[in-house]
């Protein structure tokens, strides 16, 4: 249909009308009905998660591996920081207690300090950087992250 109307506008002088214009992106992803679906579905307390880069290790990848790395601690950052605001929510409904905010605090710290430690890699690569512009360019990527 759209390829029909394409050409009714191209044939009344006007300029076609492309299909990939027209059509809009739909989302096959189902609607969330509240923030349980940020929520890390595992169990807190029997979950064992590991430790943090260390600069060392990430010295070794690529500019696109501490990327990747990059957005997935901050996809787990997220998610941190959601359950702990969860918690806080459930908590204040109930009036109890709970020690799983720290055992999510210890997740959280262990996220920021690989990001930082990130961010203090590149840095390092950006000031050992031969051309200006381009070290210019990474250390303004990195202000930004």
């Amino acid at each position: 249909m759209l390829a029909v109307l394409g050409r009714r506008a191209a044939s009344a002088g006007a300029l076609p009308v492309l299909a990939q214009q027209v059509s809009r992106a739909i989302s096959t992803s189902q609607p969330a009905a509240d923030l349980r679906s940020f929520l890390d579905e595992a169990d807190p307390l029997g979950a064992a998660h590991g430790r943090a880069w260390l600069a060392k290790e990430l010295r070794n990848k690529s500019w696109d591996d501490l990327h990747r790395l990059w957005y997935l601690c901050l996809v787990e950052r997220n998610m941190v920081l959601t359950q702990l605001a969860w918690q806080e929510r459930q908590q204040r409904l109930s009036r109890r207690a709970s020690e799983l905010p720290a055992l999510y605090l210890g997740r959280y710290s262990k996220v920021k300090l690989t990001m930082n430690r990130i961010k203090q890699v590149l840095s390092e690569r950006a000031s050992l950087e031969a051309d200006a512009v381009k070290a210019a360019d990474m250390k303004r990527i990195i202000h930004y992250m």
